[in-house]
């Protein structure tokens, strides 16, 4: 019997890679994900930081410059965390998109390779039927030949 061969093995190969692709891209996704969460983080320490600075400002010599410097930097750091705030949403939009087209990539791999694992079940079932066969006709064939030379001879009437 010829050897197994899955005749959509490159239709499941296909889907695999797409699967691969789809999971690459959550990854990346992922990735994003936490650097704008440590960009929030930083972007907060840095405002407490200056509003701490601004804080202190109002206990001693009065610095307008200063003090108008630091306002202007913590609106700018305000608008920076809407901003980052906002990438964050998207982000976390895509992935959830990005799990959907993961979820269905895995739902066709998996229907291929379940295709696949039948087809195998299939020809490993053919397989030992076949072998049985051949077996059953050996033995046929072997029982044929010792009864053959059990056989009484006969003798003539003479």
């Amino acid at each position: 019997m010829k050897k197994f061969s899955f005749h959509l093995e490159s239709v499941l190969q296909h889907r695999r890679l797409r699967e691969d692709t789809e999971h690459q891209k959550l990854a990346k996704i992922h990735l994003a994900i936490q650097q704008a969460h440590e960009l929030k983080k930083s972007i907060n320490t840095m405002a407490s930081d200056h509003r701490r600075m601004l804080a202190q400002q109002a206990s001693g010599r009065i610095n307008i410059d200063y003090i108008r410097h630091l306002t202007l930097y913590l609106e700018k750091l305000d608008r920076d965390l809407i901003q980052v705030s906002h990438l964050l949403s998207r982000l976390e939009e895509d992935k959830r998109l990005q799990l959907e087209k993961l979820k269905e990539a895995k739902k066709q791999t998996d229907i291929m390779e379940k295709l696949k694992n039948k087809s195998l079940n299939r020809y490993e079932k053919e397989a030992k039927a076949m072998e049985q066969k051949l077996l059953d006709e050996l033995s046929v064939t072997q029982y044929g030949q010792d009864e053959k030379q059990n056989l009484p001879t006969r003798k003539s009437d003479s």
